[in-house]
């Protein structure tokens, strides 16, 4: 049984299937995000996709749990700071504001931000002449802004575990590499899981 409804930007006619309700689709016609609603005639909808209804409700943990769970599919986000990704990032950043400011109100990331560093020499000539040198080596994001990309990695995943049909993700793991190219330091971040299905009951 198929589920119809119109998209609220352009009103355009939508078809999904059942199995797709809670589900995070685009519409055709304006390219607009909305979630399928459930199907009024099949319950079961908000019961088995408890994880589509509310991604930010998703937990997202470093390791397994006891009990039975289906495994539905591995799962990874890469996020940083150096050409086209640092666009997406800074994007990022500003369609999860809301999250980013109660995260900072609950104390889960800091609230102050460095930005480079300045490094100094001193050296002694042969002949007992003093040199001072001093070179800044930058940065192309702040301090917090490492903070800033695991929030949104961890909000990432499950999104991706919602779209999966996943109410979970677990083996959740976070790394990250900083390199330096002429001077500036710059940042990948990469997180993978294993998004799950844990029963209801």
């Amino acid at each position: 049984m198929s589920i119809e409804f119109k998209c609220p930007s352009c009103s355009a006619d939508i078809v999904a299937e059942e199995e797709e309700a809670g589900l995070i689709i685009e519409c055709l016609v304006c390219n607009t995000r909305l979630r399928v609603p459930a199907n009024e005639q099949s319950p079961e909808a908000s019961v088995l996709h408890l994880g589509r209804v509310r991604p930010d409700k998703i937990p997202v943990s470093t390791t397994s749990a006891y009990g039975p769970f289906e495994i539905v599919a591995p799962i990874s986000f890469v996020i940083g700071s150096r050409g086209g990704m640092k666009e997406e990032f800074e994007l990022l950043k500003s369609r999860q504001s809301h999250v980013l400011t109660q995260a900072k109100r609950l104390g889960q990331l800091s609230r102050e931000a460095g930005l480079g560093q300045t490094i100094s020499s001193v050296g002694v000539s042969g002949e007992g002449d003093l040199s001072l040198g001093v070179r800044h080596s930058g940065a192309s994001f702040l301090s917090t802004d490492l903070e800033i990309a695991f929030m949104i990695a961890v909000s990432q995943m499950q999104f991706r575990a919602s779209y999966l049909g996943a109410n979970a993700v677990f083996g959740f793991r976070w790394d990250i590499d900083v390199d330096s190219n002429a001077n500036v330091i710059n940042f990948l971040g990469t997180a993978y899981g294993t998004a799950v299905i844990i029963p209801n009951g």
